[in-house]
């Protein structure tokens, strides 16, 4: 199932209320050494924080970010690991621009590999773990790279001004949107999904923003191998002219837009172990069952799916724990 987030910082207006009012499923920031902020929404409202591992990490504990990779994540494991749903290890490795972290395939290796074996020790699986995430969208890099094998692992991309089906003209963008996910498949197929942890535009006309935001979000919902994707970034000011909501404060149309994607996201509703989406749908005369099909996953999980009037269920039962996620029609379907 598809979150959608927002990148952010703490150089905000009202950080809070912007942040309540927008209601990400997931905010991404840079982790420091001194835990001078942190989102109080998630912990009321289940929200996620996704934290990164970036070169200002390193700097900010005083270690060398292209050797002290072992420290580096057991600091994090200390300071962030209980506050954090996911660990970005890296930010463009593959890109040598001033925002980036460039490292070599094989240093990228290295440093992933520690941050797994000291955060995923034995039975602990969490947080989960997000390469850094490709900018360049160069394929190559990718296959240089040693993943951990971790069952957890998604495997991350960043993605601006791309190309959409259909809209804008041709002339627009770096890449196709679809064509890039999908070049990457020989990669992520063998992990946990991908995890686009930057999107966004450079255009400052905003009405073609707005569109652009509701069109991007339209076509990530149909690759379902696309777990959580971040919108770089709240503020004008962390990247101007990225951002929902200008320098002076006021949201941009794209905020709005952005607000309502995220409000389309299913709704996930309680299901005991053992009990199926057939039984428990049949009494429910609100939303009927029209039809079902039941599907055996290779890797031993389960998926139920029943289709309704007003929209369609789903459920899947990995390890014997049931999950249900009612999704309106039109929401992604």
């Amino acid at each position: 199932m598809l979150s959608l987030g927002i990148c952010t910082s703490t150089e905000g207006f009202d950080h809070e209320r912007d942040l309540v009012d927008l209601s990400p499923k997931v905010a991404r920031f840079v982790l420091m050494s001194q835990r001078a902020w942190l989102p109080n929404w998630h912990k009321s409202a289940g929200r996620a924080v996704h934290g990164v591992a970036a070169a200002e990490t390193f700097s900010s504990f005083g270690l060398n970010p292209h050797g002290d990779f072992r420290q580096c994540a057991e600091k994090a494991r200390e300071l962030w690991s209980d506050d954090l749903a996911y660990l970005e290890i890296g930010n463009e490795p593959d890109d040598s621009g001033g925002s980036s972290y460039a490292q070599a395939p094989a240093e990228f290796s290295t440093m992933l590999a520690a941050f797994h074996d000291v955060l995923h020790q034995g039975q602990h699986q969490h947080p989960t773990l997000i390469s850094g995430g490709l900018n360049s969208g160069q394929l190559g890099f990718a296959k240089q790279v040693a993943f951990p094998k971790c069952p957890t692992l998604l495997f991350g991309l960043h993605d601006y001004d791309s190309r959409l089906r259909g809209w804008p003209s041709p002339q627009f963008g770096y890449h196709d949107l679809d064509f890039y996910i999908d070049v990457f498949e020989s990669i992520w197929r063998l992990m946990a999904g991908v995890a686009i942890t930057e999107w966004g535009h450079t255009s400052q006309d905003e009405a073609f923003g707005a569109e652009y935001v509701r069109r991007w979000v339209a076509i990530v919902r149909e690759h379902p191998e696309v777990r959580l994707a971040e919108f770089f970034s709240l503020y004008d000011r962390q990247h101007p002219p990225h951002g929902l909501i200008r320098n002076d404060g006021g949201r941009k149309a794209a905020f709005g837009v952005y607000r309502d994607e995220i409000q389309k996201e299913a709704s996930v509703l309680p299901l005991k172990v053992g009990q199926g989406i057939v039984d428990r749908m049949k009494s429910n005369s609100d939303y009927p069952i029209e039809d079902s099909r039941f599907q055996d996953n290779s890797n031993g999980s389960k998926v139920e799916e029943c289709r309704g009037r007003k929209g369609r269920y789903i459920a899947t039962n990995a390890s014997g724990q049931w999950e249900i996620v009612f999704i309106p029609w039109g929401a992604g379907n």
